[in-house]
């Protein structure tokens, strides 16, 4: 599960921390995000590694994932062939990166 995939922000890093923080506070009530944990998979990219965990999201995480990708959208310029993968993550695998 990837929260938003390759993007380019329209503002500075900082408005993009604020944005998710403000989504996450919302979703805050003392509750964890539940999920079930599958392994892990160390990949090496062109610029380095990335370390993916994989999981299967509860109903919340996923709810929550949305929110967040509906939220910054707004200030971000995707490229055009992972637009679909933003909207619909579930066609996607289950991994989170890191």
């Amino acid at each position: 599960m990837t929260l938003v995939y390759n993007f380019k922000p329209k503002v500075d890093d900082y408005s993009i921390i604020q944005t998710v923080a403000k989504v996450a506070e919302s979703f805050n009530k003392g509750e964890l995000f539940n999920f079930f944990y599958d392994g892990i998979e160390v990949r090496r990219g062109k610029k380095g590694y990335v370390l993916a965990l994989k999981i299967v999201p509860s109903e919340e995480l996923k709810r929550f994932r949305k929110e967040i990708y509906n939220t910054l959208k707004l200030v971000i310029v995707q490229r055009p062939d992972v637009e679909e993968y933003n909207e619909n993550p579930s066609k996607s695998n289950k991994f989170v990166a890191c």
